[in-house]
């Protein structure tokens, strides 16, 4: 029960910095960038290269940073793709997703599924080397206690 209360809250709280502080842009080639230093950080902390406990977890935190830095860039693209479909000259996500909300309920429905499926989703799949790290830590811990 603690964990998929943890999830909704990060979910709520990364949303929310989404669609209250962040500005809609679209930028395709800083996606592709961070995308794919995503993948990177990922090899680096699921420990496929055989790299040492201390350089797995800091490519662990910095995967989980990238991935947030990911999830906020794909809201900001879709924000930015509701302002020209809608015709909106707002540069505020709240007021984007206020005005759509009057025009189209269902628009705003589907942006927060989208961003709740890249989240509790794909986000689950990528956020694999933190449960494992988190993982080995605890049982090396054990392993200590035991000895």
């Amino acid at each position: 029960m603690k964990k998929i209360t943890a999830d909704v809250l990060i979910f709520l709280i990364l949303t929310s910095v989404l669609v209250y502080s962040l500005h809609p842009q679209k930028s395709l080639i800083l996606q592709l960038l961070v995308f794919a230093l995503s993948v990177v950080t990922y090899l680096l902390g699921t420990g496929l290269l055989k790299l040492p406990f201390s350089f797995r977890a800091m490519g662990t935190v910095g995967h989980v940073l990238i991935c947030t830095g990911f999830y906020w860039l794909f809201g900001m693209m879709l924000m930015d793709s509701l302002k020209v479909v809608f015709n909106l000259n707002m540069t505020d996500n709240f007021d984007i997703l206020y005005f759509v909300y009057g025009q189209e309920q269902g628009v705003v429905y589907g942006f927060l599924i989208v961003l709740a499926i890249l989240y509790f989703v794909i986000g689950k799949l990528y956020m694999r080397p933190v449960y494992e790290l988190y993982a080995e830590a605890i049982h090396g811990r054990e392993r200590k206690g035991d000895s």
